[in-house]
């Protein structure tokens, strides 16, 4: 056994556990396959990074023949002994709304995951990127456009880079041109302009959908 994976609704009241099967840590991702007793198989492949990222897991529920594109988000955190994913798994045919999901991997069993996230502090985080960060679902967020194509407002965007596969960073949108996001110290951090578009770096974006804006109104 690689790990252990949970699910668990506060608003059901109900838990399930499995486990991690397989691990293998390719290059930038780390890619899961795990069961869930009684319930089903199902196989992610996460970023190895600290930051929040939104994916896409695949579920087959036994007894069915076609699997289910199930919306994950969540963030990596590392312990002595463990490498801990936690966030929010939604699946459109359940309609129960989200569960916590956890995955946790014995880094003592697979030291080459010892190094891949460090453990952060969020509340060093700025409230804007915070606020992007750990209240996104699949349906609150764009799919992804090629950065050639503009985004139709000013705004902070979640960007892919070419020379990070699979990482997901913040950049702003100013209505020209593209600034990524400096290192964030506290929450008077801001958007540091060190390169744009031109550059070749940002690879493509997305944004908020209406639901994701509405969302994240207070």
């Amino acid at each position: 056994m690689k790990g252990l994976v949970s699910w668990k609704s506060d608003h059901l009241r109900e838990e399930w556990d499995g486990e991690v099967e397989i691990c293998v840590k390719q290059g930038s991702n780390i890619n899961l396959v795990f069961s869930c007793t009684d319930l089903g198989e199902g196989q992610i492949t996460l970023a190895d990074t600290d930051e929040v990222q939104v994916v896409t897991s695949r579920f087959l529920y036994y007894g069915q023949q076609v699997a289910t594109q199930v919306g994950v988000r969540g963030r990596f955190s590392q312990h002595a002994d463990a490498l801990v994913f936690e966030g929010a798994w939604t699946d459109p045919i359940d309609g129960t709304g989200e569960w916590k999901f956890t995955i946790d991997l014995d880094t003592d069993a697979m030291p080459e995951l010892r190094h891949a996230a460090a453990s952060t502090d969020k509340d060093a985080t700025s409230g804007e990127e915070r606020s992007f960060n750990d209240m996104l679902s699949p349906g609150q967020v764009t799919e992804w456009y090629p950065v050639d194509v503009e985004p139709a407002r000013p705004g902070l965007y979640q960007v892919l880079l070419e020379r990070q596969a699979g990482t997901v960073e913040y950049a702003n949108w100013n209505g020209a041109e593209w600034s990524l996001k400096a290192p964030t110290a506290n929450a008077s951090s801001s958007i540091h302009p060190r390169m744009n578009a031109g550059t070749g770096d940002i690879k493509s974006w997305r944004g908020l959908t209406e639901a994701g804006a509405m969302a994240l109104t207070w």
